[in-house]
């Protein structure tokens, strides 16, 4: 289980990132890397280098962050519940 819990962490940020950009071949023209590539890393197949997990990341963090600020908006409150 430890052997393959690092490879579980870039399987899932790559295809939580597919999900959030649509379809993989989005993902692998906006990475700038081959499609087999991608899919290679998709499935665990093999590791992504470094700066293409932390760009996954990026982009989820950037949707988190967008998600976060669209509820506050349409609740009218910021954190903790504080209105504007």
């Amino acid at each position: 289980m430890i052997a393959t819990a690092p490879v579980d962490v870039y399987r899932r940020a790559i295809e939580r990132v597919v999900q959030l950009l649509g379809d993989e071949g989005r993902l692998a023209r906006y990475l700038r890397v081959p499609a087999n590539r991608l899919h290679a890393w998709r499935t665990g197949a093999e590791i992504p280098p470094l700066a293409i997990f932390l760009n996954c990341v990026d982009l989820i963090l950037d949707d988190e962050r967008a998600s976060t600020t669209q509820l506050f908006l349409r609740h009218g409150s910021g954190p903790g519940g504080v209105r504007r």
